[in-house]
């Protein structure tokens, strides 16, 4: 006996092929219409697509002179993961000098980075004996870190992989970040894809490594005119606190550029959120260190004419000092 399930089943088959395949070929002489091949028809357009299984044999022809579409904002550099590593080390607890012990991450010291650190102490008072290296042997690897990290510096910072946010950039990952991205993204300023804002663009919305070291270091590179987006040495005046209040409550200096209409995130510098930013602000490393990599290339510095020191302008060279060769008879 035959199975009744499989029969219906090979009937619809046939009978949803056959339907596919006619709308295939109405397509095919432009009789459908709009209603089976408009880009907004996902359904029937899928069908379709999944039944003929065929790649376009020709794409539309672009005029160049008529197409008005904004190009393509220039890509975001790409930071590997030593960069970011490098940038961790550089704002350890070590690094910065805070007694609050180890960093909670997770890092991976070679057996030969530990016998070189080790090799390095040897005649230093805290190293003496093998006590002394048997205690450091033993220690976890965030330990072993956060002593390397205060002996020898800056160092072993490309000698070490970090894998994981230290304290600071956990909370730059939950406090700081979350309010930039809501201050000056979430309205399409800033964001990497505004193609009207060609100079920088945070990345929104997106919490991987890549987007989090990314904005931090578009945030730490940033000035605007004389003033830095994050002023180590000055916190209060850091554009990223003074563009969250109302322009009332900022000198007209730190006030955000242009005639730009945007709610304050904050009222007053007595907002509990905003003491934090500043307070993080204030635990960065200062004076920072060399991260190695920047998302906006330092600008060099502008002399003014009278700065010029009867140097040439058109070769750099300084007039009372051609090189040899040059002299007339």
């Amino acid at each position: 006996m035959f199975d009744k399930r499989k029969i219906r089943s090979v009937i619809l088959c046939s009978i949803a092929t056959g339907i596919v395949a006619g709308l295939a070929s109405l397509a095919d002489v432009g009789l459908c219409g709009d209603w089976c091949c408009a880009p907004g028809s996902a359904r029937v357009g899928g069908m379709i697509q999944s039944a003929t299984a065929q790649e376009p044999t020709s794409k539309p022809a672009i005029d160049d002179d008529d197409d008005d579409t904004p190009a393509d904002p220039p890509p975001t550099k790409t930071l590997t993961p030593e960069q970011i590593s490098r940038i961790r080390y550089m704002e350890l607890n070590a690094m910065r000098k805070r007694d609050l012990g180890p960093d909670h991450v997770t890092v991976k010291i070679s057996k030969d980075t530990i016998d070189e650190f080790l090799l390095s102490m040897e005649g230093h008072e805290d190293f003496r004996g093998k006590k002394a290296r048997r205690a450091f042997l033993k220690m976890t690897p965030p330990q072993k870190l956060d002593v390397i990290a205060r002996y020898k510096g800056t160092d072993y910072a490309d000698k070490v992989m970090i894998e994981s946010d230290p304290d600071i950039f956990v909370e730059f990952r939950r406090t700081v970040l979350p309010q930039v991205i809501r201050g000056c993204a979430t309205s399409g300023c800033h964001l990497s894809t505004n193609r009207d804002v060609p100079a920088f663009g945070f990345i929104g919305a997106k919490r991987n490594e890549q987007a989090v070291y990314t904005n931090f270091l578009l945030l730490n590179d940033l000035t605007v005119g004389s003033h830095r987006v994050i002023d180590r040495s000055k916190p209060d005046e850091s554009l990223l606190l003074t563009y969250l209040l109302p322009r009332s409550e900022v000198a007209p200096e730190l006030r955000h550029p242009g005639d730009v209409e945007y709610k304050p995130i904050y009222r007053a510098r007595t907002h509990p959120r905003y003491r934090l930013i500043k307070k993080w602000i204030e635990s960065l490393k200062h004076p920072a260190e060399d991260y190695g990599v920047h998302i906006i290339e330092p600008k060099p510095p502008i002399l003014d004419a009278d700065d010029s020191d009867g140097d040439d302008p058109d070769d750099g060279t300084p007039k009372g000092d051609k090189p040899a060769g040059d002299s007339q008879p």
